[in-house]
């Protein structure tokens, strides 16, 4: 009973360090260490640990994904608000100068006119797909995580 829970227990370890990217060759050299197991033997013990606890290695990489996802999501939700605030602030400017709202005509033309504008713009569409691109990434990473607890 013992040796099984210890085995069961390397197992679960060997299975952690492969989700979070450990070298497969230097597993199988420290499974050949301490098990006194050939190399080739080794590496089918280490298969059955992929076969066997596909979830747990899963489970690592999902939580990686997920904090990528997280950091993405922030980064475009900042990037597409400032820029956002920022080309609210020049419509503003402009309703002050004006004394009343411009025309479509006068804000499509700042916008594609104006040196200043065009960056701002375009960093708050580039904001916006890293903010889409973070939400997906984060639904699958999520999707993983409930997988790998099955």
């Amino acid at each position: 009973m013992g040796q099984s829970t210890r085995k069961s227990e390397f197992q679960k370890q060997l299975a952690d360090r492969l989700g979070r990217g450990a070298n497969r060759d230097d597993l199988i050299l420290e499974i050949c260490e301490q098990t006194g197991l050939s190399w080739s033997k080794a590496e089918d013990f280490l298969g059955q640990v992929e076969q066997n606890l596909p979830g747990r290695i899963s489970r690592w990489r999902a939580l990686l994904w997920m904090m990528l996802s997280i950091l993405a999501c922030v980064e475009g939700a900042l990037q597409a608000g400032l820029a956002g605030y920022i080309l609210y602030q020049a419509l503003l400017l402009g309703l002050k100068e004006n004394g009343s709202a411009p025309s479509p005509a006068a804000v499509i033309w700042s916008l594609f006119y104006s040196q200043y504008l065009i960056p701002v713009f375009i960093a708050a569409l580039t904001g916006l797909l890293i903010l889409a691109g973070g939400v997906y990434w984060l639904g699958e990473s999520l999707r993983g995580l409930a997988a790998a607890g099955k």
